[in-house]
């Protein structure tokens, strides 16, 4: 985050869903409402995607912006990452 000028974020942030579950966030700016979140190969399993899609679609009925990237994209092309997340928190108010 910081190679890109992206303020610092919160890790693996613990958040309740609208059923009450405790939710695991990859990467969280609670000020801007953006999260971004890393799937790796286990998440190609039916019941994981679902569980996957479920939590992000109750955050962003939440008014959370909703970034996924696959592990490899993040490694491969951090850049492309960075640009991605610094439009959403620009999106969201974040004027840094």
């Amino acid at each position: 985050m910081r190679q890109f000028g992206l303020p610092e974020p919160s890790r693996q942030a613990g958040r309740k869903d609208q059923r009450g579950r405790q939710r695991w966030i990859d990467v969280m700016w609670d000020d801007w409402k953006v999260m971004v979140e890393i799937d790796g190969a286990q998440h190609i399993d039916a019941r994981q995607y679902w569980d996957d899609m479920d939590r992000g679609n109750g955050f962003q009925i939440d008014g959370y912006r909703v970034l996924r990237f696959p592990a490899w994209v993040v490694r491969q092309r951090p850049d492309y990452v960075a640009a991605q997340i610094l439009r959403a928190l620009r999106e969201a108010g974040y004027r840094g």
